[in-house]
C-alpha cells in the first residue's frame, strides 16, 4: 500500500485500509492463551460471570476474541459502539455491569492501560493491572493487584481482593 504523504489523502479511507491490514496481520499471530482460558473456565465453574468491555470497534474486538477462543465463553460483550462516552469515562464498564446484572462494586477488571484503569476505578470496580511493554509494575501500583501474566492468579486469589 503506497500512500504519498505529499498528496492529500482521504483520512477515513486510510484508517479503514490500515485497520484491514492490521487485522490481517493479527489473524496470523493471535492464539489462545491457556492461562486466560483456564481462569475463565475456573470462574464459570464457580458461577462467576465473565464480560469484555473494550474501546475497540465491535468487528475488530470480536475477531480478536474469537481467534483467542474467548468470545464464545463470554456472558456479556460491550464495545465502544455501545456507549457515548469512552474511557477514561466509566460508561463502558458500567454498561457491562448493568448487562451482567451485577453491582459494579462486585466487578473485577483486568486492565493494561491508564485510561481503562481510571474508568474502572471511577466505576467503583476492583482493578488488576497487567504489566506490559508499555507499563511497568511500579506504574500500576495504584491498582488492587499487579500481575505480569495470567499464570500468577486464580479465582481464589482474586476473591481475596474482596
Amino acid at each position: 500500500y503506497d500512500y504519498n504523504i505529499n498528496e492529500e489523502i482521504n483520512v477515513s479511507e486510510f484508517s479503514k485500509e490500515a485497520r484491514t491490514i492490521q487485522e490481517q496481520l493479527m489473524k496470523n499471530i493471535l492464539v489462545p492463551n491457556p492461562n486466560i482460558l483456564n481462569l475463565i473456565s475456573e470462574a464459570k465453574k464457580q458461577g462467576i460471570k465473565v464480560a469484555v468491555a473494550t474501546s475497540s470497534s465491535k468487528d475488530r474486538a470480536i475477531m480478536i476474541l474469537s481467534k483467542t477462543a474467548v468470545y464464545e465463553k463470554l456472558d456479556v460483550f460491550v464495545n465502544c459502539e455501545d456507549v457515548k462516552q469512552h474511557k477514561p469515562h466509566p460508561a463502558l464498564y458500567l454498561e457491562a455491569a448493568t448487562q451482567l446484572e451485577i453491582d459494579p462494586k462486585q466487578c473485577l477488571v483486568f486492565e493494561d492501560a491508564y485510561s481503562g484503569i481510571s474508568a474502572a476505578q471511577a466505576a467503583g470496580m476492583k482493578v488488576v493491572g497487567l504489566v506490559t511493554d508499555f507499563h511497568s509494575a511500579e506504574e500500576l501500583e495504584h491498582t488492587d493487584l499487579v500481575i505480569s501474566n495470567f499464570a500468577e492468579i486464580s479465582v481464589d486469589k482474586l476473591q481475596q481482593l474482596y
